[in-house]
């Protein structure tokens, strides 16, 4: 069994739904998508896994400043991440992401497992493994 761990950097992006305008639809997210995909490319490089596949996503959102006092975290700061984005956004972006570079498509993934909580450091860690 093969198993791809990918960590990307910075706050985790959620799907974001197409914008309508009087000029057409469009979408703000091809930067995001390619920053996510550079990450993704330079770590794994391109290994198109095949069969049904087993995906762990960890998202870990920026801390707010509420939630420190004098550089030190409060007792009662938060562990998990209650607020938006939803968790099945930032999953739907990670996935269509990594579509063509660690496997061919998100249809072969038969199982996944999400957490999305506070960190000092945000960042996104994703970990597919053939079944």
């Amino acid at each position: 069994m093969k198993t791809i761990k990918i960590i990307i950097p910075g706050p985790p992006t959620p799907r974001h739904r197409p914008r309508f305008s009087r000029r057409g639809t469009y979408s703000d997210q091809a930067r995001k998508k390619t920053r996510f995909q550079f990450y993704a490319i330079m770590q794994v490089g391109r290994i198109l896994l095949l069969g049904p596949l087993s995906v762990k996503y960890s998202f870990f959102m920026p801390r707010p400043k509420s939630h420190s006092r004098a550089g030190k975290l409060r007792p009662s700061a938060p562990k998990h991440h209650t607020k938006t984005p939803y968790i099945d956004d930032l999953r739907e972006f990670a996935a269509d992401c990594l579509k063509g570079i660690a496997y061919k498509d998100d249809s072969q993934i038969v199982k996944s497992q999400s957490l999305k909580q506070y960190s000092n450091e945000p960042r996104t860690e994703i970990e597919v493994r053939e079944l």
